[in-house]
């Protein structure tokens, strides 16, 4: 795939996902097709991906395939590091949760998920690793979540009309400062 003059491969995909509420002719046409947006590890910047994906209950589930390279794609390295992610499906925007699916669940959705898309099951076959599958589920309403390495914390915000992502300390309580008495 060509790469546009933003340098990212994906964004002409991203772009006309956006403009079409959710659906992309090309390599993509008749696939459910998600936006997934993860901050970077290491650089701290916000990048937007489109995966294939399949539903599971409220849930999504993706595969970190990288069509069976012997690495893991970049997406999942931020999603491991700091899973508070945003979603795109269809016309609706959501902040989510990323968890990497591990023992039954991950054979379980593994199944599915190659069932559907029969190239997993070839991508798995090329690799010595093990394609991990990540499920992506809806942040708890009226909370914000905030990005820590290897968990995501909740907190209430009270009424809010979706919830937020934050990328550091809690807002509320800049220039504040709690003495302790002694």
């Amino acid at each position: 795939m060509p790469i546009n003059a933003s340098g990212d491969p994906n964004q002409r995909i991203v772009d006309s996902f956006r403009a079409s509420g959710g659906t992309v002719d090309g390599i993509f046409t008749g696939m459910p097709l998600l936006l997934l947006t993860a901050t970077g590890a290491r650089s701290g910047r916000r990048r937007t991906v489109p995966l294939t994906y399949l539903a599971d209950g409220a849930s999504w589930v993706v595969a970190a395939a990288a069509a069976g390279t012997t690495r893991n794609p970049a997406w999942y390295h931020n999603v491991l590091a700091r899973p508070a992610v945003t979603v795109e499906v269809g016309d609706r925007i959501l902040d989510a949760i990323a968890r990497i699916a591990t023992g039954t669940e991950r054979e379980r959705l593994f199944g599915r998920f190659a069932a559907a898309y029969p190239q997993l099951a070839s991508y798995q076959v090329r690799t010595t690793r093990l394609i991990p599958m990540v499920v992506l589920s809806p942040a708890p309403p009226h909370s914000r979540v905030t990005p820590q390495a290897g968990q995501a914390g909740v907190v209430p915000l009270g009424r809010c009309s979706r919830p937020q992502v934050a990328l550091g300390p809690d807002p509320r309580l800049a220039g504040t400062v709690r003495r302790h008495s002694t």
